[in-house]
């Protein structure tokens, strides 16, 4: 329990926190330590758009998981309690996601954004 409890939860915590220490990332290192300050929160804190991207956030996280719980219950409603056809298809398509690994779908994920010009990635150069 101890060895997920490292490397599942507090490595990547602590990875997380150190990229947000530093100006760019940079590995772990002596170097990198020399590089870090409170400057990325303070530049938070003063941005003008930090309100309005919590609200964005909270309502995100509302409505979606509000959705996802509205179709999870709609969708075992049909499955257990009527007889129509495509029931098992529906019964499918609902477990899947616990038959594709995370990790494969991630790999999607990336290969999908990297694939095309997106405003999230900034080209270099």
């Amino acid at each position: 329990m101890g060895f997920y409890l490292i490397f599942a939860i507090l490595l990547p915590l602590f990875i997380l926190i150190w990229g947000s220490l530093l100006p760019y990332y940079k590995p772990p290192s002596a170097v990198g330590l020399s590089l870090v300050s409170l400057e990325n929160y303070r530049e938070l804190f003063e941005s003008e758009s930090l309100v309005p991207v919590i609200m964005n956030t909270i309502i995100l996280g509302g409505v979606s998981s509000v959705t996802i719980m509205f179709l999870s219950v709609l969708s075992s409603w049909f499955i257990y309690r009527t007889d129509i056809r495509g029931r098992k298809v529906l019964d499918f398509i609902v477990f899947l996601p616990y038959a594709v690994s995370r990790l494969a779908v991630g790999v999607a994920f990336m290969i999908v954004s990297l694939s095309f010009p997106n405003p999230i990635i900034i080209p270099s150069g």
